[in-house]
């Protein structure tokens, strides 16, 4: 096996691993490249700057390169370019994010690739190369079951006073909310999606309690309903999904499935580990 080197990239964080030829893994982290937003100096530079990478540099044989922005062929080049900026392989590849989600979800086999963290999204994959994917709406929009969209809920619920009494009194604690406070980073700051998306911890700290088991429930039923359903292969293949809201309440999940009498697939936190096994098996 030649020594290959795999990136699964979003816009803040990439997490690498380099596959040795003699069976050794060894991982990496750098900041996250879309280059949608960067160009080919600036990630080609920001991978520079983790020197054991550079040290390992001209031991890649072969790179497959997942990330955020990868979804036309102009920007792919920008990452083709950096990458041959940085590393001696002749062997490159660069896709989107939502083809590494899935081949890190399916193995090979056909299936329902869905991805559930800050945001969400979704996609058909035929095993094979070709996906298909009317999802990916954004906070506004979609992003059902997300940290942005549990996130959203609950800070509308506590402002509505619609939150049991002990679980606002708990909320206000941990976050401080106020209307005002929320109304200047949901609508006067950046990223108010990561905003919202920051509260979703709460849901983990009060597991077992009626309204949070119940809005965990309605979120993942939303989720199933408008993502997955609308595929009509949804019945005759699993239903995996990666991220880490999908992971840390995946028996929310799996219920929700069995609900639906869906297969459930793989649930796993990072789609890096299952590109890891992907490549390593192929």
């Amino acid at each position: 096996m030649a020594n290959i080197l795999i990136a699964d990239s979003g816009s803040t964080k990439t997490d690498w691993r380099l596959l040795l030829n003699g069976g050794e893994t060894i991982s990496f982290e750098t900041k996250g490249f879309n280059p949608l937003f960067t160009d080919r100096e600036y990630i080609s530079n920001e991978i520079k700057s983790n020197q054991r990478l550079v040290d390992l540099s001209w031991d890649v044989d072969s790179i497959r390169y997942f990330g955020a922005g990868c979804s036309s062929d102009d920007r792919r080049a920008i990452v083709v370019s950096a990458l041959t900026d940085v590393f001696g392989a002749k062997d490159i590849l660069v896709d989107h994010d939502m083809m590494g989600c899935a081949i890190a979800l399916c193995q090979g086999q056909p299936g329902i690739a869905n991805i559930i963290g800050t945001g969400s999204n979704s996609c058909y994959f035929d095993g094979s190369a070709h996906l298909v994917s009317h999802h990916g709406l954004g906070h506004i929009l979609g992003d059902e079951a997300s940290g942005s969209y549990f996130g959203k809920k609950l800070v509308a619920y506590f402002l509505y006073e619609l939150m049991p009494s002990d679980l606002r009194a708990a909320f206000f604690e941990v976050f401080g909310t106020t209307k005002e406070s929320a109304l200047q980073h949901v609508y006067r700051e950046p990223l108010p999606n990561v905003f919202l998306a920051s509260h979703a911890k709460f849901l983990s700290g009060h597991r077992g309690h009626p309204f949070i088991e119940d809005l965990l429930l309605k979120g993942f039923r939303e989720f199933i309903e408008t993502n997955v359903q609308s595929y009509p292969e949804h019945r005759s293949v699993p239903i995996h999904f990666t991220g880490s809201i999908a992971y840390h309440f995946r028996d929310v999940v799996q219920a929700v499935l069995e609900e639906k009498g869906l297969e459930a697939g793989n649930i796993i936190q990072k789609p890096i580990t299952g590109l890891c096994e992907y490549y390593l098996k192929s």
